[in-house]
């Protein structure tokens, strides 16, 4: 009879054992990753840029988003790669431009075939890189600070301060007037909004918290339902930005008082970065970190790496940049389908 149970018993302890051996496996890794991040987010070093895509910028003063060459000087005109400019949208009508004032979120999405922005005044839009035309946009509550894409083609905003996620039904959106078609989820003090392609989750960051969602998969009726909340680390407490970190399964998240690295497998947090206010993260896939960090209330005239010094990349006189970003697909999303056009 023991012989039996040791027999029956034997191959659950082994898969106990392995899920705990394999889960040690992964927070290994991640620390060891940590580690080395916070070790080069500290040092004196030279930024390194060569090959690093563009970099795309929310700026404040002109309501616009520009993409910036890091490689020239950002004085000179010829810097200037690309621009945005909500006054002048095509596929836009003109007074929804007020929607765009005190721009906040600029995301690569569809590889870099398309952008997603935020404004504080309320507006979210999907714009097309090539012809800059508006494919999708409507008023996401008071003081959007982010947005993404969802698998179907569906949006999701999040703003700050009426606590609120906001999803949007795309399905029988028509261009050229605002999406009307959503639902209202409470996060408190929301302001970043990521898709989890591997795990299909939707995270979003709060005041105090990341919290994960799933996703019904249903077009026409979409909704969302709370499945995780995890306590933030103090350096993301009032939490501003969360984004992917390239060819990895981790996030950045930051706060009033500095970064945190967070494992979307295993759900751990590690402290990375004590720099203050930064508003933006975001790095290239050589390892090259950028911060837009605040340095006049909540903006600065300058994109600058993550090193010790924090070496300016690059500076636009009078410029109010919220938000940059390296201009890189988001494999870690990975969502291809756009709102419907009607």
């Amino acid at each position: 009879m023991k012989s039996y149970m040791f027999r029956l018993f034997l191959p659950i302890v082994f898969i106990i054992f392995s899920s705990l051996s394999f889960a040690s496996e992964k927070d290994t890794k991640f620390n060891d990753y940590a580690d080395k991040l916070r070790h080069k987010l500290a040092s004196q070093y030279t930024p390194d840029l060569k090959g690093v895509p563009n970099i795309i910028v929310a700026e404040q003063s002109t309501n616009n988003i520009v993409m910036l060459n890091p490689n020239k000087s950002w004085n000179c005109s010829d810097a200037e790669v690309w621009r945005w400019n909500p006054t002048k949208a095509n596929g836009m009508p003109v007074e929804y431009a007020k929607w765009f004032r005190f721009i906040d979120e600029c995301k690569p999405i569809i590889d870099t075939s398309h952008i997603i922005v935020t404004a504080s005044h309320g507006g979210v839009a999907i714009i097309r890189m090539s012809d800059k035309k508006v494919l999708f946009f409507a008023h996401a509550g008071q003081n959007p600070h982010s947005a993404c894409l969802l698998p179907d083609g569906n949006v999701v905003a999040v703003s700050s301060t009426d606590n609120k996620l906001t999803l949007f039904d795309t399905s029988n959106y028509k261009q050229g007037q605002p999406c009307r078609n959503f639902t209202c989820y409470e996060l408190e003090f929301a302001h970043g909004i990521v898709w989890d392609n591997d795990q299909q989750i939707l995270w979003g960051l709060g005041m105090q918290s990341i919290v994960g969602y799933k996703y019904n998969f249903n077009k026409k009726a979409p909704a969302l339902t709370k499945v995780f909340t995890y306590e933030v680390p103090e350096m993301a407490k009032c939490g501003h930005d969360l984004y992917p970190v390239p060819n990895t399964k981790y996030l950045f998240a930051t706060g009033t008082l500095g970064a945190v690295l967070f494992d979307t497998q295993t759900r751990h947090f590690r402290d990375i970065s004590q720099v203050k206010h930064i508003k933006s993260i975001s790095m290239a896939d050589n390892g090259q970190v950028i911060y837009l960090k605040a340095t006049k209330r909540w903006w600065s005239d300058s994109v600058v790496a993550g090193n010790g010094q924090l070496t300016k990349i690059g500076t636009c006189p009078n410029s109010k940049i919220y938000k940059a970003r390296w201009f890189l697909p988001n494999e870690f999303s990975a969502c291809k389908v756009l709102p419907k056009e009607n």
